[in-house]
């Protein structure tokens, strides 16, 4: 029989279920995040970008705390997670040197969560922590 108490059961029963307690990436990644052999907030760092709450222009200006969501050192594209940690012009030139840059750049979406996840998938959590720090 249908019933809101019915619906809510489920509902529990799906979010308990091996999912995050947030909508990306799997509950695995996250502990595989936590339990990197990093500094505190180099970990706080990597979640905040892979959850792209990093006070970026884009995130303060939705906010209406700056006038101007443009990249203060290229001006091209809005200053998102993304863009700030990957594709700026000030950036690119550093990842560049990284053997795994050409695959990331071909396989991943748009977000900083795809590549790190991606990373995690291919790499070692030697490879995941390099990543992190360098972001």
């Amino acid at each position: 029989m249908f019933s809101v108490k019915s619906v809510y059961k489920v509902a529990l029963t799906d979010q308990l279920s091996g999912q995050a307690s947030c909508s990306y990436g799997s509950l695995s990644w996250w502990k595989k995040l936590w339990n990197l052999k990093l500094p505190s907030k180099t970990k706080f760092f990597g979640w905040k970008a892979c959850k792209e709450i990093l006070p970026t222009r884009l995130l303060l200006c939705n906010r209406g705390l700056v006038e101007s969501a443009l990249c203060p050192f290229c001006g091209v594209e809005p200053e998102s997670v993304e863009h700030s940690l990957w594709r700026c012009k000030r950036v690119v030139s550093h990842w560049r040197s990284w053997a795994l840059f050409p695959d990331i750049n071909k396989l991943c979406g748009g977000c900083f969560l795809d590549k790190v996840l991606w990373i995690s998938s291919v790499g070692s959590k030697k490879v995941v922590a390099r990543f992190l720090v360098t972001a």
